[in-house]
């Protein structure tokens, strides 16, 4: 399994870094699978800083017609990350983001939530698509 990120939804998530510096902003992504791969199209940022009830989120689900394809969150802590720990999240992809030195600029990485009698965060390899008149990144 890997993850594709357009650079449409990374240049949303670079520019969400670079306006809450300090804060812990997290949402959902949006995208769609094919074989053994997310395709992560856009982000759905989650107003405040807990994520939403489980009725909310498959509210949000059928909103966006099933294509929550995971979540992100910038400087995850224990709590935000082991809210994913729950049946809702298997299966789907995890986008852990951290503010690099340089501004506008991200480190993250990319896990799927597993379950094999525990809940468990499996690191993916992820690409990101070049912006125009750029080579492709091959990880991050």
């Amino acid at each position: 399994m890997d993850a594709f990120v357009t650079a449409e939804a990374w240049a949303s998530l670079e520019a969400l870094g670079r306006l809450s510096p300090r804060g812990k902003p997290l949402g959902y992504l949006i995208g769609h699978t094919r074989g053994k791969r997310f395709f992560v199209e856009r982000i759905f940022t989650v107003p405040g800083r807990s994520w939403p009830s489980l009725e909310d989120h498959y509210v949000i689900d059928r909103m966006f017609a099933g294509r929550v394809i995971g979540f992100f969150a910038f400087r995850p802590d224990r709590r935000t990350a082991g809210a994913l720990s729950a049946p809702h999240a298997a299966g789907k992809a995890f986008l852990s983001l951290h503010s690099a030195r340089r501004p506008g600029k991200i480190k993250a990485a990319v896990f799927v939530v597993d379950f094999d009698g525990r809940f468990r965060f499996v690191r993916l390899p992820f690409r990101k698509e070049p912006r125009a008149g750029r080579a492709a990144s091959p990880r991050s």
